[in-house]
């Protein structure tokens, strides 16, 4: 019988802090609306027009409003993402800082 293990992972923790110096609101807005919801939005969004390209009809519906709708999901995840990003993140850094330090900033 396999038995899975976590593998710990060493982190180099000096690059956060110089991340974490510019802010959360950087962060989220930078890595996370810009980064990971401008990088799914040009990935996913040619692919869902060429998939709406095969049904006439359906292309010839699409709506300004929905074309919005589609934009702004991907807005709201990649907030969302660095929302949950900058938070585990801090939390693990802290944890280390206090490991390490004995007190954290």
């Amino acid at each position: 019988m396999m038995s899975w293990k976590l593998i710990p992972i060493k982190t180099d923790w000096s690059s956060w802090g110089k991340i974490r110096r510019k802010g959360a609101l950087h962060f989220i807005l930078v890595r996370g609306v810009l980064g990971w919801g401008g990088i799914m939005l040009l990935i996913f969004g040619p692919l869902t027009w060429l998939l709406i390209l095969q049904f006439p009809r359906a292309a010839a519906q699409v709506s300004r409003s929905e074309v919005l709708q589609f934009v702004l999901f991907f807005v709201l995840m990649g907030l969302l993402w660095g929302i949950v990003t900058w938070v585990a993140s801090e939390i693990a850094y802290r944890r280390r800082r206090k490991n390490r330090t004995g007190h954290t900033d």
